[in-house]
C-alpha cells in the first residue's frame, strides 16, 4: 500500500484539453452547484503509476505523523542550502505572492522586494498588507529607493475572486516572471467545510484556486518568459490520496478528517504541477515547480482554538529537538 496515490485504474483524457478549452463543467454537492474549468478537471487527474488504491486507510493521525517526522528529519539533515539564502539583485522581475501577510509568504514578499523585485501581494486582507508595506518602507534604507510593492485583493475561497484577479492583472498587458502560490489552510481538527463554490475548503484553497490562478495567468507568464510557477507544498502530501471521483470526500469510501483534506489537497497540487509542466510547450518558457519548505512555524492554524494553536506551534520545536539528537556529528 502506497502512502500517497490516486486511483490506479484512471487514465486522464489528455485530448480533452485541446478539444474543450472552454470553462463550464458542472459539479454538485448536495444542493450546491459549482463550476470549474474543464482544463482543471483534466490537469488534476494525473495518474501516478504502480501505486494501488488502498482498500482501507487508518484513521489514526499518529502513524501519518511519524512518517512525516521521519521524512522531515531526513530532508533537514541532508540539506546543503544556507538559511536564509541571499538573493542577487532582481530589479527586472515581477512576482505575485499569494497569502503574503503572514508566515512564509510575508518573508518571501519582503525579501523579494528588498532584492529589487516588483512584488504584488495577492491577499484577502488588503488593509493588513498595506500596513505591512508601510512598516517595511519605514525600515528599509537600501540605496535610498522605496520598495516596489503593491497590493491586490485575492480570496482563494472564491473562484470568482480568482477570475477577477487574473483578469485585472492580465489587462495590464505586462510581463509576469514569477507566480508563487503560497497561500494555504490546514483546519486542524475542524469538521468538514465547503466553500460557496461547493468544494471542500482544503481542496479549493490549497489546490483548485491556485491551479485556476496559474492557468488564467499563463498569458502574462508567457510575456515574462522565461518565467516560473512556484507552488508551496508540504511533506504531508506523502500521506495524501486523490480519488478523482470523490475529490470532496463525501462518498463515505474514506472517513474525512482535516488531515485527509489537507494532505490530499497537497498531493493533488503536486500532481497538477507535474502535468501542467509537461503539457506546457517548451517554447512557452514557463517552468512549474513544487517546494516543500521543511520545518517552518507559521500561523496556518490561526482560525482554530488557542489550545490547538499552542499545540501546533510546539511541533517545530519537537522536530528540531529530534534533529539535534539524531543528526550525526
Amino acid at each position: 500500500m502506497g502512502l500517497g496515490g490516486t486511483r490506479s485504474d484512471y487514465t486522464p483524457p489528455y485530448e480533452f484539453l485541446t478539444k474543450n478549452p472552454n470553462f463550464g463543467q458542472t459539479r454538485k454537492h448536495g444542493e450546491k452547484t459549482a463550476r470549474i474549468p474543464n482544463v482543471l478537471l483534466v490537469l488534476i487527474s494525473a495518474r501516478i503509476p504502480n501505486i494501488p488504491r488502498p482498500a482501507r486507510r487508518s484513521s489514526s493521525i499518529l502513524p501519518c505523523f511519524l512518517v512525516v517526522v521521519l521524512l522531515t528529519l531526513i530532508d533537514e539533515s541532508f540539506s546543503l542550502v544556507p538559511n536564509p539564502m541571499p538573493l542577487p539583485p532582481i530589479n527586472d522581475l515581477t512576482c505575485i505572492v499569494t497569502g503574503s501577510t503572514s508566515g512564509i509568504g510575508r518573508e518571501i514578499a519582503r525579501q523579494l522586494a528588498e532584492s529589487g523585485a516588483h512584488v504584488v501581494m495577492a491577499v484577502r486582507n488588503t488593509k493588513a498588507a498595506n500596513e505591512l508595506i508601510q512598516k517595511w518602507q519605514n525600515e528599509w534604507s537600501g540605496m535610498g529607493l522605496p520598495l516596489n510593492i503593491e497590493v491586490m485583493e485575492l480570496d482563494l475561497l472564491s473562484l470568482d475572486s480568482v477570475v477577477r484577479f487574473a483578469e485585472a492583472w492580465n489587462a495590464r498587458l505586462g510581463p509576469l516572471h514569477v507566480l508563487i502560490n503560497n497561500a494555504g489552510i490546514f483546519s486542524i481538527g475542524e469538521p468538514q467545510k465547503f466553500s460557496k463554490d461547493g468544494y471542500e475548503e482544503h481542496l479549493q484553497v490549497n489546490h483548485l484556486a491556485p491551479a485556476l490562478l496559474s492557468v488564467l495567468l499563463l498569458p502574462s507568464l508567457i510575456r515574462g518568459s522565461p518565467s516560473r510557477i512556484v507552488n508551496l507544498n508540504s511533506v504531508m502530501h506523502y500521506v495524501g490520496f486523490v480519488d478523482t471521483e470523490d475529490m470532496n470526500v463525501v462518498s463515505r469510501k474514506r472517513k474525512y478528517t482535516s488531515l485527509v483534506g489537507y494532505s490530499s489537497s497537497k498531493l493533488a497540487q503536486i500532481m497538477f504541477s507535474s502535468v501542467l509542466h509537461k503539457r506546457l510547450p517548451a517554447e512557452s518558457g514557463i517552468s512549474v515547480v513544487c517546494v516543500s519548505p521543511g520545518i517552518v512555524q507559521t500561523n496556518v492554524a490561526r482560525d482554530l482554538p488557542r489550545i490547538v494553536q499552542a499545540a501546533y506551534h510546539l511541533v517545530p520545536y519537537l522536530l528540531q529537538h529530534s534533529l539535534l539528537c539524531w543528526r550525526p556529528s
